[in-house]
């Protein structure tokens, strides 16, 4: 519509400015044969007003010649308006009637007139006039005229031209228009259609992206959130799934024994060796319970809640982890080799999860080392990065669970095998720890040769403030 109206308003406004200039073009040619035929006649007249014969062609002549080569009336008159020769024979031999056109010849200007003829026939014409002068003196006047019609007819085909022309082109964008609002409204109706679906739970609904580029963007766009989504949902279901899972078990063997220690408690004294070792399983249990509810609480608020930061060195971080270890690793009977400098390019992250994913790091080499091992905790700062590894002397991973050493509740056949404890949910942790720093973690493990992961973290893009601890403290 918008289109129409300034086309139409564009058409109007040309066929206006059109319109002008035809009726210009033509006064200014009559005005023009006005004056020529005027000049051409000065001598003839002369001789007629001073009454001597003529020396060509007779002013008679003259007028009919030039009235046929320029299809116009003309009639010649005295500066009085008293007429001399017409080349119309109906024109009464009278006076002309005062116009605007011979008052401007006598001035020596030119005008022009749009009116009804001046003899009654009530025909629309044309007219202009010239003067006929010889010296300083008008001789007499030249009025040209031509019937009004056939201009009106010619400005008429330019304005029907004109209309079937925008015409035309009113339809081309009409048409042009509803192709690209139907291309337009496809593609969206068929997004609007699949969100409808989705907000009704139908996840899988299928996403074609197709029409203009931008609309084809939004509807990928729109496909990466359904399929992120639809992940994270899964991911959800498979976390309820393993948590519930790994809660089953504690929590009927913790029934089971306290039902055990129940019974017991009311037997003879003999059972107090039985008791004894129920209730430390049961604590164990409990403890397990509890460890299992810590992870799930600290992997949540590393993935929601917002991580205050500051520019750490991690050296005295993982010094401290080391001293912090070490009864556990003498108790294993393991070796722990430290190979940190005394200082490390500083890196902004918070210093209680960075310690919860060493540590992990380090409570995972110990306990599937078997005794007598060596674990190394070894630090380096290497192209823009701060790297950490944690590498054992354990019986390394095979190959087809190294890509799923960092899912959620996962143990590897070997863990689950054996008596040691874990629910899945240290790596993890480490996983979302380091990747919420902005940082990786790789593995790199050879079964029977042990294990080695390496957390990289970015270093610093700024020097702390002078004065600043770069511990962070």
């Amino acid at each position: 519509m918008l289109a129409t109206v300034g086309l139409a308003v564009l058409v109007i406004w040309a066929g206006l400015m059109l319109q002008t200039l035809m009726i210009e073009k033509v006064e200014h040619e009559l005005e023009i044969e006005a004056l020529l035929i005027a000049n051409a006649l000065r001598d003839a007249l002369g001789n007629w007003v001073e009454g001597e014969l003529p020396s060509g062609r007779p002013i008679g002549n003259l007028v009919l010649s030039y009235a046929e080569e320029t299809r116009s009336r003309i009639i010649v008159a005295l500066p009085d308006g008293s007429i001399v020769f017409s080349s119309d024979p109906d024109t009464p031999l009278e006076a002309l009637p005062s116009s605007v056109e011979l008052r401007a010849a006598l001035a020596l200007t030119e005008q022009h007139n749009i009116r009804p003829d001046d003899f009654g026939s009530g025909q629309l014409r044309l007219y202009t006039a010239a003067p006929v002068v010889q010296g300083d003196q008008v001789l007499g006047l030249v009025q040209l005229s031509v019937p009004y019609g056939p201009i009106q007819r010619e400005i008429q085909a330019m304005w029907l031209r004109l209309i079937l022309v925008s015409a035309g082109l009113v339809a081309a964008i009409g048409f042009a228009s509803v192709l690209l609002a139907r291309r337009l409204s496809a593609p969206i109706r068929h997004l609007t259609e699949m969100a409808d679906r989705m907000a009704r739970g139908d996840l899988e609904a299928p996403v074609r992206p197709h029409g203009p580029h931008e609309i084809r963007r939004l509807a990928v766009a729109f496909e990466t959130m359904a399929r992120r989504v639809r992940e994270m949902l899964a991911q959800q279901r498979q976390f309820v799934d393993n948590a519930a899972h790994e809660l089953r078990s504690p929590l009927a063997s913790i029934r089971l024994r306290i039902d055990m220690l129940a019974r017991l408690a009311n037997g003879h004294a003999g059972n107090r060796e039985r008791f004894e070792r129920y209730l430390r399983e049961t604590e164990a249990q409990l403890a397990g319970l509890e460890q299992l509810v810590n992870d799930l609480l600290l992997l949540s608020s590393v993935e929601e809640e917002e991580m205050p930061a500051a520019l750490l060195d991690l050296s005295p971080l993982l010094y401290e982890l080391a001293d912090e270890m070490a009864p556990l690793v003498r108790e294993k009977a393991h070796r722990l080799v430290l190979e940190v400098p005394p200082h490390l390019p500083p890196v902004k992250g918070n210093e209680t999860y960075l310690r919860v994913a060493v540590r992990n790091l380090l409570d995972n080499a110990i306990k599937y080392t078997p005794a007598g091992g060596t674990i190394t905790l070894r630090a380096r700062a290497e192209a823009g990065e701060v790297i950490v590894e944690v590498e054992d002397t354990g019986p390394g991973i095979p190959d087809e669970e190294v890509a799923h050493v960092f899912d959620r509740f996962y143990r590897s056949r070997a863990a689950r095998g054996s008596r040691i404890t874990g629910v899945g949910l240290g790596l993890a942790l480490v996983h979302t720890i380091v990747t919420r720093h902005g940082g990786r973690v790789g593995v790199e493990s050879r079964p029977g040769a042990g294990t080695c992961f390496r957390i990289y973290l970015p270093t610093a893009q700024h020097n702390p403030p002078a004065g600043a601890d770069p511990a962070g403290g």
